[in-house]
């Protein structure tokens, strides 16, 4: 049965607003193993990732990054990523994941530590009000148009070496801890619009290629720009 609150017919578990597969009427968290493999081998086919509101564990994640399509280099590939409203009950790591379609984060929760290192965004990687609980890292991380708008980062945060290559949209966002920009490269606009930092917000070596305002924002802590070039 559809939960009013959510767009998508939900898992039939207790409590789970996970959307169900294509088989069972249950989730990715919740389906039995046939039903489960069957979702598996299409992801395999066309590398169309749907867990909108599905309780992620590490061990799942991983099974779900590896059944995906994989390239010349062994980074696996998903054409489509929907992971609205999910909850990653432990560590997720997405590393050197390459999202060629439009990626879905917006209302996800992280609960452990979140590690989007080395990964690519082709397309729209929209995290809006999304919460990491923990230590966030997009290091080296590249981004086609970036959504960070109204996100909670709790823990700390790396975008150290990152590059945002259309506008990277981070209004109204809260940091609780340092927030790290060491070496980012910002091709377009940088919104960082109604932002807050109660730690350091640290831009050293940050380059902002088209950017003309970095604010305003509320930095409590410091605010670092050293070396930076706008």
């Amino acid at each position: 049965m559809a939960d009013s609150a959510v767009a998508w017919q939900t898992c039939t578990a207790k409590g789970c607003i996970g959307v169900h597969l294509p088989s069972g009427g249950k989730c990715w968290a919740h389906a039995n193993n046939s039903d489960l493999g069957a979702a598996l081998k299409q992801l395999g086919q066309d590398g169309r990732l749907n867990a909108r509101g599905v309780p992620i564990t590490k061990n799942l994640l991983e099974r779900l990054l590896a059944a995906a399509p994989h390239n010349e280099h062994g980074r696996p590939v998903l054409e489509d990523a929907e992971f609205s409203r999910a909850t990653f009950r432990d560590d997720a790591w997405f590393l050197e994941v390459v999202f060629e379609g439009d990626a879905h984060f917006a209302g996800a929760i992280f609960r452990g530590n979140a590690d989007f290192s080395d990964a690519t965004f082709n397309r729209i990687a929209e995290f809006g009000s999304v919460t990491f609980q923990d230590f966030a890292a997009f290091t080296r991380t590249t981004f086609k148009d970036a959504r960070f708008g109204q996100t909670a980062f709790q823990g700390e945060v790396a975008f150290s070496g990152a590059t945002f290559q259309d506008d990277a949209a981070f209004f109204h966002a809260v940091f609780q801890d340092d927030a790290w920009f060491f070496g980012t490269i910002f091709q377009r606009d940088a919104d960082f619009d109604g932002a807050t930092f109660q730690g350091a917000a640290r831009f050293d070596e940050t380059t902002f290629q088209r950017a003309r305002q970095l604010g305003p924002m509320l930095v409590r802590k410091s605010l670092v720009l050293d070396q930076a070039v706008f």
